[in-house]
């Protein structure tokens, strides 16, 4: 039966802000699990809500300028006339298959990333490398913002970000998982990973409405509000993150113990409040009775 004190163990290894506060001395296996769900709940929603805004702000960066009020310091001409809103260099003919690009590379550079990521996240630290592909992504979720400030112009700048984003929003799921997995059983991961799986949908939906917020008047901070949000959850993730159980002296057989008296519990209760016997119990008591000397 796994212990139900805090576990003992030595500082080394041990998440600054959970050694500072001295959680170690007070948290038990239960606590640490709620931790890391928590943690990578958000980490994750994190990563969703920061791919999210350019869907959002590829309305604005080209759309029908005819249809809206013209500023009085804007001079028109005839080449301009439709497309005086639009952001360079997304304001003619070819808008569509430039922006539609920007996403292709995107999800390219996920797909071809997610192989190395996954490869390298089995060789590193899951705290480190979590917490710095958070952090490198808000970098350049921030570096697409602030394309709006500086009057950036340049297709390929926005290209490489978004060849860059695609690698780095790679680090979240493989670590995650791995993380979550270390912590809880086999017996309870379908109920837990239903549950916490809804992060996609929460990040989604975040991403939204802080991208759909801003996008009117300022669409680079669409993308800079989501760039800070994923690096203080970056930051947090450094600073209280355990993916490991050895790392606070809980082993892997706590875990599975754990896990196993909890399913066991509620069949063990049936049979003792109905009486019932599984078949072999049943057919070794009746062995036992047939083979005793009368």
């Amino acid at each position: 039966m796994p212990s139900t004190t805090a576990p003992t163990t030595n500082n080394i290894g041990l998440p600054i802000g959970i050694r500072v506060f001295g959680l170690h001395r007070r948290l038990q296996l239960s606590h640490y699990r709620v931790l890391v769900l928590v943690l990578t709940f958000f980490s994750y929603t994190a990563y969703h809500l920061s791919r999210r805004p350019l869907s959002v702000v590829k309305n604005v960066l080209s759309r029908n300028c005819s249809q809206m009020v013209i500023p009085p310091d804007v001079i028109l001409t005839n080449t301009t006339q439709n497309n005086w809103c639009d952001w360079q260099p997304f304001n003619g003919t070819d808008a569509n298959t430039l922006l539609g690009l920007l996403d292709s590379s995107f999800l390219f550079s996920y797909a071809i990333f997610m192989f190395f990521s996954g490869f390298v996240a089995e060789r590193c630290h899951l705290r480190y490398f979590l917490s710095l592909g958070m952090l490198l992504s808000g970098l350049f979720t921030y570096a697409f913002g602030i394309a709006f400030y500086y009057d950036i112009h340049s297709f390929y700048y926005f290209i490489f970000i978004q060849i860059i984003c695609g690698a780095l929003q790679t680090t979240g799921w493989p670590a995650v998982v791995s993380s979550v997995g270390n912590w809880f059983g086999k017996g309870s991961r379908g109920l837990i990973f239903g549950i916490w799986n809804s992060h996609t949908n929460v990040g989604n939906i975040l991403g939204a409405v802080i991208a759909g917020y801003f996008v009117e008047y300022n669409w680079g901070l669409s993308f800079i509000a989501p760039a800070i949000f994923i690096s203080i959850a970056g930051f947090t993730l450094f600073l209280f993150f355990t993916p490991y159980p050895e790392e606070v002296g809980i082993s892997s057989f706590d875990i599975d113990s754990n896990t196993n008296r909890r399913t066991r519990e509620p069949f063990d209760s049936i049979r003792e409040t109905s009486g019932y016997t599984d078949n072999n119990e049943s057919i070794s008591s009746t062995c036992s009775s047939a083979s005793a000397p009368t």
